[in-house]
């Protein structure tokens, strides 16, 4: 085989491993938005997203720090 044709397959192949790769992290990162209801005087954050036909919404809790980690997740999902 040519030199040319080996580096074109292992440039194949790399390609291929790295699109596997980015697959798998995007599907680690939530999909949805954050949501901030307010009770009373009390905020509630929520992740709401789609599966299928339903709209779930899961509570994320009221840490500041928990919330923008979700967020920064969002962000790096859309982009």
């Amino acid at each position: 085989m040519s030199l040319f044709m080996r580096m074109i397959l292992e440039e194949s192949q790399r390609n291929y491993l790295m699109q596997q790769q980015y697959e798998n992290e995007i599907k680690l990162l939530p999909k949805g938005t954050v949501i901030l209801k307010k009770v009373g005087n009390h905020e509630y954050h929520y992740l709401k997203y789609r599966e299928g036909k339903k709209t779930i919404t899961d509570y994320i809790g009221k840490d500041k720090a928990k919330i923008k980690n979700v967020r920064s997740k969002l962000d790096k999902s859309s982009s």
